[in-house]
């Protein structure tokens, strides 16, 4: 072959796609991938409709520009080559543009709006205690009376009076945790149109609780209510938010609560415990225990203890987010 030959031979040859029809197809799928964008983080009501227009709208230029190729290739160049690449390229644009619009209005859009609980189980080596309140109903004559008179006990480990503060002590050692217990009552907590007088303890780990009680009547067994919470939040919260829940136990005897625990995260906000509670019970053999608030010296006080574990070290982690999300 001459040198001569070559520039007869090439300018004949067209091919098509056009380069210009690669890149304009490009431009089109990087503007797309950009509004694909931002309807994956603005999932609104009017987000479906306003991504089909505009996708709609880019396929016409893609159409007019191919069909402006295939005529001036067959017009100038009957024998024009084809480009496999460039052909590629322009139909899988052209499919997206079309295929991702009616997958967004479809099912995308409404599963970034839709909202689901993910359940996940693990094992951990520590689970942080919770907080507990004792409550009670002003309008039972049963209920025991909520009394400082006598202090609230609190330990980790089993029942030592002889065991140092907890803040003092060793790790692993029986310690005690009464001033855990917020010893000023208050009167005047209402739930749900009820009154009650309310005693809080901060959260400690592994807790034997001895509380000492009195109540205002000779009722056949005295009750309280209790409820188990995540010391992040503040009682009136955490029953706000249904992260809590309250549970009638005989205030005189002794109660063992067995715990477990469930991790609950939201979107947004910091992650929270709600725990399970399965209680059980002995009842003190003398249930004709003081009411006259100390005055009387022949009539014990009541009590209730309350041995609070964990039965299991295993932690569920409930999760609340939209069903499909968007890792750009």
């Amino acid at each position: 072959m001459s040198y001569r030959s070559i520039p007869d031979f090439m300018p004949t040859q067209k091919s098509f796609p056009s380069a210009i029809t690669g890149w304009l197809c490009a431009g089109l799928l990087v503007i797309s991938l950009c509004l694909g964008v931002l309807a994956a983080h603005l999932p609104v009501h009017s987000m479906p409709f306003v991504f089909m227009v505009v996708l709609f709208l880019f396929v016409l230029p893609v159409v007019v520009v191919l069909a402006l190729d295939w005529s001036r290739t067959r017009r100038t160049s009957p024998h024009g080559t084809w480009s496999p690449n460039l052909t590629n390229t322009a139909t899988t644009i052209l499919l997206a543009l079309v295929v991702f619009p009616m997958l967004y209005k479809t099912t995308w859009h409404h599963q970034l709006n839709e909202q689901t609980l993910t359940l996940v189980e693990d094992s951990v080596e520590q689970i942080g205690f919770p907080s507990i309140a004792l409550f009670q109903r002003l309008d039972w004559p049963s209920q025991t009376d909520l009394t400082t008179s006598a202090k609230p006990k609190c330990f980790v480990g089993w029942h030592d009076e002889t065991a140092p503060p907890c803040s003092s002590a060793l790790a692993n050692t029986t310690c005690s945790c009464a001033q855990n217990w917020d010893l000023s009552i208050d009167p005047n907590f209402h739930w749900q149109g009820v009154s009650y007088k309310i005693l809080s303890l901060k959260a400690s780990k592994h807790l034997i609780i001895k509380p000492r009680r009195s109540r205002p009547s000779r009722a056949s067994s005295p009750g309280l209510w209790v409820s188990f919470y995540d010391p992040a939040l503040t009682i009136s919260k955490t029953l706000q938010e249904g992260y809590a829940r309250m549970h009638l136990i005989d205030a005189n005897g002794e109660v063992a609560v067995n715990l477990g625990v469930t991790r609950r995260e939201k979107p947004g906000e910091p992650p929270l415990y709600d725990y399970q509670l399965t209680f059980s019970s002995v009842l003190s053999m003398d249930l004709d225990c003081d009411i006259s608030n100390g005055e009387s010296e022949d009539v014990p006080v009541c009590f209730v203890s309350l041995l609070v574990q964990f039965h299991l070290f295993s932690r569920r982690t409930l999760r609340s987010g939209p069903a499909l999300t968007w890792m750009v």
